[in-house]
């Protein structure tokens, strides 16, 4: 098809932005691989930095770069889910809230929607209690469009909302389609 599965991981402001990054990639990477990122100095998009670097080469001027600037990008080869994947993340700010949106293309995965989802799932509760997000979804062809507050006020159908509950753990919520973006449940 040719599409993305996005997988969202969404932050309140007061949470450091360069310290969940870093959490991110280390969760990630395999620490031998190159790590391509992309930013850009000014709003205009004429001034703009393109890297590529080994995780363990990464120092914290190339946080800085990818946390302090805009249209902010990584690729990077990891083991994902089981399968070797190029990973695509992207870095969305605004005033209240940032945000890691990583895409994976659905014609690598070569599991049933199902599968990909429990995949998913689990893969989010192994990670939450490391990177501490305000929430995340999985989504075809997602973007990060709500701030934490804003996710419970609105009629969000994401295939998967996972939510913080009282218990610092995550209430895990299905839309009323698969990650296909086509088959309902």
């Amino acid at each position: 098809m040719g599409s993305y599965i996005s997988l969202g991981f969404v932050f309140q402001n007061d949470k450091e932005i360069k310290d969940s990054l870093k959490q991110l990639l280390k969760l990630l990477n395999n620490k031998n691989s190159p790590i391509i990122y992309k930013v850009c100095f000014d709003l205009s998009e004429d001034n703009w930095l393109e890297r590529k670097i080994n995780y363990n080469d990464i120092i914290e001027d190339d946080f800085n770069n990818l946390t302090n600037y805009f249209y902010s990008n990584i690729k990077l080869n990891a083991s994902f889910l089981g399968f070797d994947l190029l990973l695509n993340i992207t870095i969305y700010k605004d005033e209240d809230f940032y945000g890691f949106l990583i895409d994976l293309f659905e014609d690598y995965f070569k599991i049933s929607y199902l599968d990909l989802e429990d995949s998913l799932i689990n893969f989010v509760n192994d990670i939450y209690s490391k990177l501490k997000f305000d929430y995340a979804f999985g989504e075809h062809d997602g973007e990060i469009e709500f701030s934490p507050n804003e996710i419970i006020q609105q009629n969000v159908n994401y295939c998967l909302l996972f939510l913080k509950d009282n218990k610092d753990s995550l209430q895990i919520l299905k839309g009323d389609h698969l990650l296909d973006g086509l088959t309902t449940r």
